[in-house]
């Protein structure tokens, strides 16, 4: 979990490129803060939680913005992650973000 696939595999999966089209909107009006994206980016997680079908499959894989909302808003204990995997898991979906995104 928290290990993202290429850009390229992300968005040949409809739902992902679809997810990350948004993310990547809302990440550059955030000129590429990812602190100020993942506060943007809430309500519409909610929005694709509720209408996209099964979207949650995908998160920690293919759309690393909502990735790293989920991240922020739940912790590491949530996950079970130790202080170091909670780290790395953050670092991918920031670096992933970067590859996706920018």
């Amino acid at each position: 979990m928290f290990e993202f696939v290429t850009k390229k595999e992300a968005y040949n999966e409809h739902r992902a490129d679809f997810a990350n089209r948004v993310c990547k909107l809302v990440y550059n009006k955030c000129e590429n803060d990812i602190e100020k994206a993942v506060k943007e980016i809430e309500p519409l997680y909610d929005d694709f939680e509720e209408n996209v079908r099964n979207v949650y499959e995908l998160i920690g894989s293919y759309i690393p913005l909502f990735a790293f909302f989920e991240l922020k808003k739940h912790g590491a204990d949530n996950y079970g992650f130790h202080e170091k995997e909670y780290n790395e898991a953050i670092g991918n979906a920031k670096k992933a973000c970067s590859e996706y995104y920018e």
